[in-house]
């Protein structure tokens, strides 16, 4: 395997167009494997754009001896272990002209057994876990599908999460609390299943978010990015991408944030390239999209989101931009 299958390129993109609902910015990860070789996403690279050389990486699948090695010496390893799995995925990145380097969640891609891993931050998903904490006749109400679904725990994205999922290989699903879902499958059905399952969750506890589940990218981000919403760490990235986010939003006076760049500049982002203003405003439509519809919903804990942004992998992911 030298680079993208057509099959991981449509899963890519059928994601990647989902934004900002499924995806914001350059979050998010997709792989394929096979024996010998694993495919995925680059670091730093949005999901619609793994197809373009440099944006995708290859990982031989014998540097799982080596992840494997590193997870059983993480307490020993202590404060170091973070640099020593950022060392990990820059020594398992293949090396190439048109080759990139590996997501930072490239340790679980390799661990877990299916042939597609899919990992996307999308706002139903944490909706449904947060409703899971008070009802879990949800799932099965949803769940017509039959996907063996595991529930996670808040946990940090990389090592952490990888550490975690080590020892629950085996499930269709994933929901990580306050960060996404990860699926797995042999084919593209795994998608299309979750897709159906969302939207079930959606029909019976949100349906005035579902309504932006069936609109273009450009209207979602036409009404939700342009509402107005105190500012909240309800997912990784946006403790990530902090520091550029509270520039680009701007105080209203009264607890809460906009954005007040003109309606026409900001739909012209992905045209005119500019990916890092699309980036921020894709985090933001999102966080609106949470606390316009579950204002209770909690955020992730101030020492987590703070570790999480300094996090090495993290770091290197804000030096790409597209």
């Amino acid at each position: 395997m030298n680079k993208p299958s057509e099959a991981l390129i449509a899963l890519s993109q059928k994601i990647g167009q989902r934004a900002p609902l499924w995806v914001q910015g350059n979050g998010g990860n997709i792989s394929e494997k096979n024996a010998s070789d694993l495919c995925i996403k680059a670091s730093g690279v949005r999901l619609e754009h793994m197809e373009y050389p440099g944006n995708f990486a290859i990982v031989a699948t014998s540097h799982q001896e080596a992840l494997d090695n590193l997870l059983s010496k993480k307490k020993e390893l202590n404060e170091n272990v973070e640099a020593c799995y950022f060392k990990w995925i820059q020594d398992a990145s293949m090396k190439g002209e048109n080759l990139g380097r590996a997501s930072m969640e490239t340790g679980f891609h390799l661990l877990l057994t299916k042939k597609f891993v899919l990992h996307f931050h999308s706002v139903a998903s944490l909706l449904l876990s947060h409703e899971l904490k008070k009802n879990m006749n949800i799932l099965h109400e949803a769940n017509t599908e039959g996907l063996n679904i595991c529930l996670m725990n808040l946990l940090s994205p990389g090592l952490e999460l990888t550490q975690a999922l080590k020892e629950e290989k085996e499930h269709d699903a994933y929901l990580l609390d306050s960060h996404g879902v990860i699926l797995q499958g042999e084919d593209d059905q795994i998608l299309e299943q979750w897709n159906r399952l969302e939207t079930r969750f959606l029909e019976r506890q949100y349906p005035g978010l579902l309504v932006f589940y069936h609109k273009s990218e450009n209207e979602v981000l036409r009404h939700l990015g342009r509402l107005k919403s105190p500012m909240r760490f309800y997912f990784p990235d946006t403790a990530v991408y902090y520091a550029e986010l509270i520039e680009y939003i701007i105080p209203t006076g009264d607890g809460e944030f906009e954005i007040t760049e003109p309606e026409k500049k900001i739909l012209e982002y992905a045209v005119t390239k500019n990916w890092k203003k699309l980036n921020l405003l894709e985090i933001w439509a999102a966080t609106v999209a949470i606390n316009k519809y579950c204002p209770e919903f909690p955020e992730i804990p101030e020492a987590l989101a703070a570790s999480i942004a300094n996090l090495p992998s993290e770091v290197f992911r804000k030096t790409r931009g597209n």
